[in-house]
C-alpha cells in the first residue's frame, strides 16, 4: 500500500471466493518436553513451538535442514555445538540456522517457532 502499483480489482473478484468454508485446526504432537510440532498438508514443510521456561534447554537433532527461528517470547542464548559463536535472541527476532550449524542448544525461557523442513524428508 506505500507504492504506485495497478491494482486490478475486477481481477481480483474473479479469483476471491466468498463462502464460509471448514477450516481444519492443525493440532501439534509433542516431538520433546519442550518442542510441538506441527505437521502441514505440504510435506515439504514443519513448524514447531518450543517453549521453555526458566533454566529450560531446548537442544536440536544432529541432522536437521535448514532452519528459521522467531522468537514471539523472551529472550534466549543459541549455541552451535560444533564451534558456531553464541547468538541473543529477543522477542521480535528471528535467526536463519544453516543445515551445516549441525547440533545446537537454545537456553532462556519464552516461545520460538521453528519453520523448516521435517526430517523425514532428509536423506
Amino acid at each position: 500500500g506505500l507504492t504506485e502499483k495497478h491494482i486490478d480489482v475486477p481481477e481480483l473478484m474473479k479469483v476471491l471466493k466468498f463462502a464460509n468454508t471448514k477450516i481444519d485446526i492443525l493440532k501439534p504432537t509433542f516431538q520433546s518436553t519442550y518442542e510441538k510440532k506441527y505437521f502441514t498438508m505440504q510435506s515439504e514443510f514443519c513448524l514447531s513451538c518450543i517453549t521453555l521456561i526458566s533454566g529450560g534447554r531446548y537442544r536440536s537433532v544432529p541432522r536437521h535442514s535448514a532452519e528459521i527461528l522467531l522468537c514471539t517470547e523472551g529472550s534466549f542464548r543459541f549455541r552451535g555445538l560444533t564451534g558456531v559463536a553464541s547468538q541473543g535472541l529477543k522477542k521480535g527476532q528471528s535467526l536463519f540456522v544453516a543445515a551445516s550449524v549441525g547440533e545446537y542448544q537454545i537456553k532462556g525461557s519464552g516461545k520460538i517457532y521453528k519453520a523448516a523442513i521435517p526430517s523425514e524428508r532428509l536423506s
